[in-house]
This record gives structure tokens, sequence and C-alpha cells, in this order.
């Protein structure tokens, strides 16, 4: 069958290639913790990351003056509040989904942070 995956040496794996349906992804519960967990712990990463740069700033040296310009303070800085936020509702989404089994709100939030991001990058192209 061309829509579905299994893998029976780690138990049954089931992948319909539709994620945005409800039970679409079904793994056994120690899988789904482990992944989980590593999703969980690379997102907040990602939202430290953000949090982060915003420091980084202040010590810019590749503006007109040293430091934070208008557009710095004004377009990057709200830009990696937005990505940080949607980072850390991705985190939490994902530690969610050891409990509860459902996927597609982190599924949402990773679509969200990648449009985020171009939508982000294309804005502060320098």
């Amino acid at each position: 069958m061309l829509s579905s995956f299994r893998i029976i040496s780690t138990g049954t794996v089931h992948i319909d290639w539709h994620l945005w349906r409800k039970n679409a992804l079904d793994l056994p519960k120690s899988i789904r913790v482990f992944w989980s967990t590593l999703l969980f712990a690379i997102f907040a990463l990602f939202a430290a990351q953000q949090i982060l740069s915003i420091f980084a700033v202040m010590y810019q040296q590749n503006g007109a003056v040293y430091g934070g310009g208008f557009t710095d303070l004004n377009v990057i800085v709200p830009k990696n509040l937005i990505l940080a936020g949607i980072a850390v509702i991705a985190a939490l989404t994902a530690l969610f989904n050891i409990f509860k089994k459902e996927h597609r709100p982190f599924i949402y939030c990773l679509i969200a942070y990648v449009g985020a991001s171009v939508l982000g990058g294309g804005i502060t192209v320098a």
C-alpha cells in the first residue's frame, strides 16, 4: 500500500501520509515519548536562541551606527520575539504529545515556525 509505511522491527508504526488527519501517525508509546522529548528539547533551544539573539542586536557593527538602529529595534527584535513564542508553543505541544496522542497541533506549530522564519528572513534581508 503506497499511503502507509510500517516498521515491524520496532513495533507497529503506521504513518498515513495525510498528517492533518486524526490518528494518521500511530506510534508505540516508547517511540512517541522519545521523539516528543527530542522535539521538545530542540524547540526549547530554538526559543533560547531567538531570545539570546535579541541581546546581540546591541553589539552589531553592520549599520551606520554601532549597536541597534531603527530597523533592528522595530523589525528584527519583534521578529525574534515572534519566533521565540512560536518555538515555545511548539515545544509545549511536543511535550503535550507524550501524554495525549495528538500530533496535529505540533504539525501546525512547525508550519507556523517555518512560515514565520521564511517571511521574517525575507523582511530583514539587508
